[in-house]
């Protein structure tokens, strides 16, 4: 059909505009195209076509359906067949086919003759999908260049929205917060002419506000953006976005420590991508899961999820999944006690986050390699790699990221003893939190301060982070920070010489450990507390039944160690059972735990663990004629346990379970 010449009728222009922005367009645009084509002047659709349209691209499926409709309209029927490869190529994940499919198309010069600029957008995408943002970038500021020249507002919005996403990837936040600012006055500019795109437009700008909210850890702003973006997505049913979304939602809520919600959002995300079978969504999703099952203490389903996400990454060859993978891999064996897998795993992810120039993931990376050093004892590595990671952080302006390096900075300041480094990095810590207002995140500097100040003997110290603690706890309901808050009430109670101070102390713990506790090192950590309170009870008081429930606490932890296999618990829990049998006179028993220890890092050829065995069952041996002695002349409980040195074993083991990759 030949495009009629001649004026263009206010009137009719506006019939045009009306029949765009009517309910049918949200279901389908290319059908509106086709309602609008039938009853209206073809070349006022033609108009629309050259110029306005550009700006209704809010999205791949919206730049796959204008392409369609100008290859429709032009008869170009080949292009079109190729143009339907293309984007089931797209919602199926696979990158390299489709670079290779578009650059095809693209060659016959059909699709640019039609479609140039959304031929353009098309390909801005496609480069993204391949994590090239930098080549992104560059097509971007052509369209914007081409935007100046026509003061097509709408598309200069568009091309707003796919730098920021571009600047996000880069880690780029400052910009991202510039550019946000910008693509809010341009959606000002046309908010009260184009009511229906406008949502769409505002829904995919909020989109992009809660993933750099996200990653400041505004965490309330940012799900506050998900969650309306994920309303207008669900109105506007493109399944393909609204599972983007719900995967947004899913690490907002983990991020909050709201890990059920999160799991919820993930598990429908994941089930809407399954029907594209769009593996490279699936295996983000499948490494989100994994961090949500690794911070309730399911370490094997934690393990299991990442090894997915690696093998469909691998299978894609997705090397920035790749490496995350590799990194969240070798947080689970840090928490096992496999730090020599760890650091194999680390290894990898740092060789690809180097070679792609991957930022983020290498900052995190030489932030875990730190735990590794840290768990092993050797701080000064430990120092060397956390303040690498400390230097990338500040590179990237992240200050949720800087604030953990601080963190663990003191934690391997107060390893080495230096006590007041310690609390000026903790306090750094704790200070650029409480900047962003990071809920849950500022409870962790809180806690370890209550604890230090503890150990340093400065209780009206302590009192006075716990009063903060208890604060944010009235102000928040949150199970993760109640039950932090109150393990650091029970720390401070357990400090004061008052005995019925102790009492409460131990009634807390008690409570905390009735209850599902989110994080698994919290219950660890609770079970060890209880164990030293009751060991000074046993002291005092000598009763058996007593020494019957620490033992009880310490097979609570043997049974909590074997079910993840967290090998580094697993040892200390058989070590103290071998004290513990020592105590009750079976030594016989004692030897035995101690060879199951040492047949476990025999197997798992953990050495370090196997110094600590080794030197156990040395000290066994050197000491059996004595306890030998100790028992025949009926020793009280009170006296055997401090041979057995059970309260000093404890301390030093509560110690090394810190709340690893936090």
């Amino acid at each position: 059909m030949r495009i009629r010449e001649g004026s263009i009728e206010s009137r009719n222009f506006s019939t045009a505009y009306s029949i765009l922005l009517q309910e049918p367009w949200e279901r389908s645009p290319t059908k509106s195209f086709n309602l609008l084509f039938s009853t209206t002047d073809i070349y006022i659709l033609d108009i629309l076509r050259k110029n306005s349209f550009r700006g209704f691209l809010l999205s791949i499926s919206d730049v796959f359906s204008c392409i369609k409709w100008k290859l429709q309209h032009n008869q170009l029927i080949s292009s079109l067949a190729k143009l339907n490869l293309l984007e089931n190529l797209l919602y199926q994940g696979k990158s390299h086919e489709l670079l290779d499919t578009f650059e095809q198309l693209k060659k016959n010069g059909e699709i640019t003759r039609v479609a140039s600029i959304e031929t353009q957008i098309l390909e801005i995408l496609i480069l993204y999908e391949l994590g090239k943002f930098q080549s992104g970038l560059g097509l971007t500021e052509m369209i914007i260049n081409v935007t100046k020249q026509s003061e097509d507002r709408l598309l200069e919005f568009n091309a707003m929205l796919l730098k920021i996403r571009a600047f996000l990837e880069l880690d780029d936040l400052k910009t991202c917060l510039n550019l946000i600012k910008t693509a809010e006055e341009l959606l000002h500019i046309f908010e009260d002419k184009l009511v229906t795109h406008v949502r769409r437009k505002e829904s995919d700008l909020n989109y992009l506000k809660a993933r750099v909210f996200m990653r400041t850890a505004e965490y309330d702003n940012a799900l506050d953006f998900a969650q309306e973006a994920l309303i207008t997505r669900r109105e506007n049913k493109n399944q393909y976005e609204i599972a983007e979304c719900l995967n947004l939602v899913g690490i907002i809520h983990n991020a909050k420590g709201e890990y059920q919600r999160a799991n919820e959002y993930f598990q429908e995300s994941l089930k809407i991508f399954g029907k594209f079978d769009n593996k490279k969504a699936t295996a983000k999703i499948f490494n989100n899961l994994g961090m949500n099952y690794w911070r309730i203490g399911n370490l094997l389903n934690a393990l299991t999820f990442f090894q997915k996400s690696l093998s469909l990454a691998e299978e894609l060859e997705n090397f920035s999944q790749i490496a995350v993978s590799h990194l969240n891999i070798g947080l689970i064996y840090i928490n096992q006690g496999e730090l020599n897998l760890a650091l194999r795993s680390l290894q990898k992810s740092l060789v690809i986050s180097k070679e792609f120039g991957q930022k983020r993931p290498l900052s995190l990376c030489l932030n875990n390699i730190g735990l590794i050093f840290h768990a092993k004892g050797d701080f000064e590595q430990a120092l060397r790699y956390y303040q690498d990671s400390l230097v990338l952080a500040q590179e990237l302006e992240s200050s949720h990221d800087i604030a953990i390096c601080y963190n663990n900075i003191g934690e391997i300041y107060c390893s080495m003893g230096k006590y007041d480094e310690a609390l000026d990095q903790i306090k750094k810590s704790l200070s650029l939190f409480q900047e962003f207002g990071a809920i849950p995140d500022i409870t962790i500097p809180l806690f370890n301060l209550v604890e230090l100040s503890l150990y340093l003997g400065f209780p009206q110290k302590a009192q006075s982070y716990l009063q903060q603690l208890q604060e944010i706890n009235t102000k928040e309901e949150h199970s993760l920070i109640s039950q932090r808050c109150r393990l650091a009430k029970a720390l401070v109670l357990k400090s004061s010489k008052r005995a019925k101070m102790k009492v409460k102390s131990s009634e807390i713990l008690e409570e905390l450990l009735s209850e599902e506790i989110i994080e698994h090192t919290l219950a660890v950590r609770a079970m060890f507390e209880l164990s030293e309170l009751l060991i000074d009870e046993l002291r005092a008081y000598g009763e058996e039944e007593v020494f019957y429930e620490v033992k009880k606490l310490i097979q609570r932890l043997d049974e909590k160690a074997n079910t993840q296999n967290w090998y580094s618990l697993t040892i200390d829990t058989l070590i103290l059972q071998a004290k513990l049998s020592m105590v009750e006179g079976d030594l016989n028993a004692s030897q035995q735990f101690l060879d199951r220890a040492e047949l476990i890092v025999q197997e798992k050829e953990i050495q370090y663990l196997a110094n600590k065995v080794q030197k156990e069952k040395k000290l066994l041996k050197n000491q059996y004629e004595k306890w030998e002695y100790l028992i025949q002349s009926n020793t009280p409980f009170g006296s055997l346990l401090e041979q057995a040195q059970v309260a000093e074993y404890i301390n030093a083991a509560k110690k090394t379970k810190r709340e690893w990759g936090t």
